[in-house]
């Protein structure tokens, strides 16, 4: 139903008309409205994608997706039980970002496409990790407040 809604409201409710979205995308506007429709072709496309992106727990397809959006995918983190995790979550930034700081001195000394996709690749994982740990002291904020 999610999934339904949220296809309904992009096409309803965007900010360009259901024409100029028609003009945009090569179709008819009767063709987006009934990708609109409950059971679609594009809710079971949607829904058929992402159940084998959790069959395979790959989710390249939408961290690409976000890419060419501009968006950015962060996986929602696990909330640290005890102080141990939270070492473990510090520890393992550090790597990532010391990670991404070795590939930025290798980018710097020689400007290959190997050496670029591999920091685009290292700053992403850092950028994940930084939104991730933020989301993370935020909660634990939110459960402070709470008590």
């Amino acid at each position: 139903m999610v999934i339904q809604k949220s296809i309904q409201d992009l096409i309803l409710r965007g900010r360009v008309s259901i024409g100029e979205l028609a003009d945009g995308m090569g179709i008819s506007e009767n063709m987006v409205y009934r990708l609109g429709m409950p059971e679609g072709a594009l809710e079971k496309a949607v829904r058929r994608v992402l159940a084998l992106m959790i069959a395979q727990k790959d989710f390249s397809l939408l961290k690409a997706l976000c890419g060419r959006t501009g968006h950015l995918l962060v996986k929602v983190p696990r909330v640290a039980r005890n102080r141990q995790e939270d070492s473990e979550m510090v520890a393992h930034y550090q790597e990532t970002v010391t990670d991404a700081v070795s590939l930025m001195l290798d980018y710097v000394r020689e400007r290959t496409p190997a050496s670029r996709d591999a920091l685009l690749a290292a700053l992403d994982d850092v950028s994940c990790e930084s939104v991730g740990i933020s989301k993370r002291v935020k909660n634990d904020q939110q459960m402070e407040l709470e008590l």
